[in-house]
């Protein structure tokens, strides 16, 4: 039996409103295989700001900006012939751990700054390798979940000069100047021989003047929201020349972080520094650095008040 005409105009109306509602909705069997435009990556620029420096140590600071997101990148360099540049650690080790400005005093040190990675805060004990004055302090960081942010190292020759006490044995058994820093994918054992302040930290950002490939999404899975997030960084980056950089970031994230440190610093011309690697350390409220120079002592960067195990602090030799 036929339907009426008024049934059918009724179901057609409902057909034709189904229809509509699954354009809308972008459903429906003829779109099930199509998916909604990406939105367009927010612009990303920075600029220099502000700069000084005065006898082999320097302060810049940098804007960036990622969409609607903002902050400053500061960076003070060293020069390694000049200073040495090392690891500390307490000098009281039943404490549990020092302020940056207290690590600052006993060193009688120009600069302090931001050490390993954290296991607990009271006591402060490290997480990952800690070598200082050729002891091992603390193992490498074992478990491939953490050891995924946890990727490079960072040692210090110590000397005022690259070039004097240390050295190193090349495969032709000469001898060489061992580089007064060593920033690079850690590579376990024996990498860090020769050297007698190594620290373990990650991820690493910038590698031979370029960003590193990392998996930024499996970063994020292990410290939730660790690389994407908005946190305060710490990072210390060597330049194509030898400069020792030691750098504290406001909340950013890590790609924006890489970004800065490789494209945006080459866009930022002679204003810019031509960073060689990069190593992320310790973030959030355990990222501070705190100087008698330069007015460091005024207006530290980050948190210095947090204890920690260790921190790496630039002296006169």
């Amino acid at each position: 039996m036929n339907a009426s005409p008024t049934r059918s105009r009724s179901f057609g109306r409902r057909a034709l409103t189904a229809v509509l509602l699954g354009l809308l909705a972008g459903a429906g069997p003829a779109f099930a295989g199509e998916q909604p435009p990406a939105s367009a990556a927010a612009p990303r620029s920075i600029r220099a700001e502000e700069a000084r420096s005065a006898d082999g140590i320097g302060y810049r600071r940098l804007h960036w900006q990622e969409g609607a997101e903002a902050g400053s990148i500061h960076l003070v360099t060293v020069d390694p012939r000049r200073y040495v540049v090392r690891l500390a650690l307490p000098l009281k080790q039943s404490v549990g751990g020092y302020p940056l400005p207290r690590y600052l005093y006993e060193q009688q040190a120009l600069v302090a700054f931001t050490g390993s990675y954290l296991t607990t805060f009271l006591p402060a004990t490290p997480r990952g390798l800690v070598k200082v004055d050729d002891t091992l302090r603390s193992n490498a960081v074992e478990g491939v979940e953490f050891a995924r942010i946890v990727d490079g190292i960072v040692c210090f020759a110590e000397a005022g000069s690259p070039a004097v006490t240390r050295r190193q044995t090349t495969s032709s058994s000469r001898t060489a100047p061992l580089p007064a820093i060593l920033v690079a994918p850690f590579a376990g054992e024996g990498q860090y021989d020769a050297y007698p302040s190594c620290l373990q930290g990650g991820p690493l950002l910038v590698e031979n003047g370029g960003q590193r490939a990392v998996d930024w999404e499996a970063v994020d899975q292990v410290g939730k929201r660790f690389a994407s997030g908005l946190f305060t960084r710490a990072f210390v980056a060597e330049t194509g020349d030898g400069q020792v950089v030691l750098g504290i970031a406001d909340p950013i994230p890590l790609q924006m972080l890489a970004w800065s440190l490789t494209e945006g610093m080459r866009g930022l011309g002679a204003d810019g520094l031509a960073i060689k690697s990069a190593l992320n350390l310790t973030g959030r409220n355990t990222a501070g650095l705190i100087g008698t120079v330069l007015g460091l002592d005024a207006a530290p960067l980050g948190t210095v008040d947090t204890l920690l195990p260790n921190a790496i602090i630039v002296s006169r030799p």
